[in-house]
This record gives C-alpha cells, structure tokens and sequence, in this order.
C-alpha cells in the first residue's frame, strides 16, 4: 500500500465523528469553585518550553471506537490518576461543551478536592485564579502565555501554598481555545475583563 495512503487510513482511524465533526481530541476546562477565588484547573507536563514547564488542560486523543467524552474521562484518569470529579451540568442534564477546530471542550464547575498522584505522563495539577488566566489571556495578542500562581500540587493530598511564586508557559493550543471561550463569554459570571495585564496571583 502507498505510504501515503497508509497514513491517511491512520489518520482516519483516529478520528471520531461526533456532532457533526470530525474530533480528533476531547479536553476538560474544569472551573473550582470550592475557594472564595474562582480557580481552574491544569496539568503540568514534563515537556518544557524557554525553561518553562508546559502546562495544559487535562485531556488529549481520541482513540478509535471511543467517544470525547470516554477520551476526556480516560486521559483525565491517566494525567491525575484520580476520577473525574462531578461536573456542573447545563439545562439539558449534560456536561455543557463546544467544539473548537478539531477538540470536543466539556467546561463547568466542579466542587470537589483533586487528588494527584504520582504517574509517568505528568508532574502535578495547579489551580491558578481564573481571573489571572483571563487577565493574561487577554491582554496577550499572541499565544505565548504564561501564568503564574503560588498553589502548587505535586503527589500530594492537600495544597501547599508557596511563598515563592512559580511561572508556567500554557500550551498553545490551551490558550487558543480559552481565548475562544473568553469571547465566547463562558467567563463572565466569573470574572471582569480588565484593561491591563495584572497579575492576580
């Protein structure tokens, strides 16, 4: 067979056809509402990026056969090694999602504790203040974001707020898609848009 032709038949495997598109990935954009601060959650990968540590939504592939939101459930599993935690659900009794380019995004609150444990795919969770995120986001007209946040979780029950802040580049595919639900609005009852970039640590 023309390797050409191989490698479109595995591109194809890989894809889902849900609601009317063609899916390749299914991610989280899990909003914790349990502090007075609205936070939200990421991973921390072990990839660094301008000797930063990459940091993204818990989430990836699609495998063949699987739904977005099996994939969303099965990665969240791997990257955390916990459960997904109960998710907010729209009027309609399900996890509110959009799609955005070839990736099914679920997003709501969740109000539960998360508990990391250590694994091969990921250095830990942080929960920075999701004004801070929307407040970078938007007043960075490109894609390298960073974030920074003093709340860092590595293999541990409970959070460990550090004096010493720590600086995280946001993948860009993550920071695409969160400027997307920006303007989308998905924020607002969380949030104010600032004019200036402060840093709401």
């Amino acid at each position: 067979m023309d390797t050409k032709l191989r490698h479109s038949k595995r591109k194809s495997q890989r894809k889902s056809k849900y609601d009317g598109a063609d899916i390749i990935n299914a991610t989280g954009v899990l909003i914790s509402t349990r502090r007075k601060d609205t936070r939200i959650l990421f991973v921390i990968e072990k990839k660094k990026v301008d000797n930063l540590n990459l940091v993204g939504t818990p989430g990836g592939k699609i495998n063949k056969r699987e739904t977005p939101w099996d994939a969303f459930k099965r990665e969240f599993g791997e990257e955390i090694s916990s459960p997904v935690p109960d998710i907010s659900q729209d009027t309609t009794g399900n996890v509110a999602s959009f799609v955005y380019g070839n990736t099914k995004i679920y997003y709501g609150e969740i109000n539960d504790s998360i508990t990391f444990v250590k694994n091969n795919e990921t250095q830990g969770i942080i929960l920075p203040r999701l004004q801070h995120v929307v407040d970078v986001i938007t007043n960075n007209p490109d894609d390298r974001i960073n974030i920074t946040t003093s709340t860092f979780f590595n293999d541990k029950r409970k959070s460990t707020d550090s004096k010493t802040y720590k600086t995280y580049r946001m993948r860009r595919c993550v920071a695409e898609s969160l400027r997307a639900m920006i303007d989308k609005g998905i924020f607002n009852k969380y949030v104010t848009r600032s004019s200036s970039a402060c840093i709401i640590l």
